[in-house]
């Protein structure tokens, strides 16, 4: 595999590529695809980085998200997901037949 072309350290160089191999056989995309998605997203998180410990964590759950939204196109944000659907929208209107009705 080709070492990515950002300024990483050689020590976490094989950590990418551990994942970004990891993601290409679990989403059956082409490495080199995964590979852009990765160095990208690792650019952007990498602005700012204070802590740097966790940037292939975090870098490999945002391209697998990204990776995940590709596959499933229908959903979009403005569908919401299944737990999301008002669940007052299943509420009886009319009462029972053996309800009583107050007048209060």
């Amino acid at each position: 595999m080709n070492r990515l072309s950002l300024s990483t350290p050689p020590r976490d160089s094989s950590t990418h590529e551990r994942a970004i191999e990891a993601l290409a056989r679990e989403a059956h995309v082409p490495i080199e695809h995964v590979t852009q998605l990765y160095e990208h997203e690792l650019a952007v998180l990498t602005v700012g980085a204070s802590i740097t410990g966790f940037l292939a964590i975090l870098t490999t759950r945002k391209v697998r998200d990204i990776l995940r939204q590709h596959r499933h196109p229908a959903r979009s944000a403005a569908a919401p997901a299944p737990w999301d659907v008002d669940n007052g929208a299943h509420v009886q209107s009319a009462p029972p037949d053996r309800t009583v009705l107050s007048a209060v």
